[in-house]
């Protein structure tokens, strides 16, 4: 008799239960609701909190146990090796960028779109005499003799590439760079106006000198030297400006023309070879 009055009394709590929750989802505004909610979580916070603590270690367990010294030391050690090696290969990928950069400047100008190029680094820096200088590209970067060399540096739009010697010497990956002021460099070129055109010949001190050049032809200190057009190079790129013209004493019908490279070729770390436009040498 006493456990059915027992299980009357459970039913009955269930029903009133129910009837409650069914007024506070209906009749209750959803204001004061969301006030009881905000009761409920300031009162019970404390327990609330400890039992997600739980859930979260129990789904993720923390070892137990210290590591000793040592092993803190190595994992330091394990942590500035992996910082530098990140470090590096962030100045790697910057370095990268950089030059990726550099040859699409140059990919932009016009006549330059599909040519193709061989960017290299210099590896010995030229002699006192700035006439020769060493790459690291050679035969298997398909450079060869006789290929242009350009300077690839920050400067201005129209200067900022310009031919600085050619391929002398191919090994398989290196290669020798005779400067445009070695004495037994010679370059057609053409001056101020490209239609008037000279052989420059470099002089070993650092200046080069044109001739065969007629005198009919105004030419004017700080007017540009071109490099003539060459087989998959067809646009003039400029080389150097005069710094002098006199008339030739050995042949008075032509100027003496002396030039000065516009580039400081001891100032630059890297050169593109223009790999398509090669001159038997």
């Amino acid at each position: 008799m006493r456990r059915k009055k027992i299980n009357l009394s459970r039913g009955m709590l269930f029903t009133w239960g129910t009837l409650l929750g069914l007024v506070f989802l209906f009749a209750v505004p959803q204001r004061v609701c969301n006030r009881l909610q905000l009761t409920y979580a300031g009162v019970f916070r404390w327990p609330l909190a400890m039992g997600r603590s739980a859930t979260l270690a129990a789904r993720h367990p923390v070892p137990t146990g210290s590591a000793s010294s040592k092993e803190y030391e190595q994992l330091l050690s394990n942590h500035r090796q992996l910082q530098n090696k990140m470090a590096n290969l962030q100045a790697a990928l910057q370095d990268v960028q950089q030059r990726n950069e550099q040859l699409a400047k140059l990919r932009g100008k016009p006549g330059w779109e599909n040519v193709e190029l061989r960017q290299a680094r210099i590896i010995a820096m030229p002699d006192a005499a700035q006439t020769q200088l060493f790459i690291n590209r050679g035969s298997e970067d398909n450079v060869a003799k006789g290929q242009l060399v350009v300077s690839l540096g920050d400067r201005d739009e129209i200067e900022g590439s310009c031919v600085i010697g050619t391929v002398s010497d191919v090994a398989a990956g290196t290669a020798k760079i005779h400067l445009i002021t070695d004495q037994g460099s010679r370059i057609f070129v053409s001056v101020g106006n490209v239609n008037v055109r000279g052989i420059m010949e470099g002089r070993g001190d650092g200046t080069a000198r044109i001739t065969m050049i007629n005198r009919e032809h105004a030419i004017s200190k700080g007017d540009p030297v071109y490099t003539e057009k060459q087989a998959g190079l067809d646009v003039p790129v400029i080389t150097a400006r005069v710094t002098s013209c006199e008339v030739d004493r050995e042949n008075p019908f032509f100027w003496d023309i002396r030039v000065k490279p516009i580039y400081d070729v001891a100032a630059l770390s890297e050169v593109v070879v223009v790999a398509s436009a090669s001159r038997p040498q």
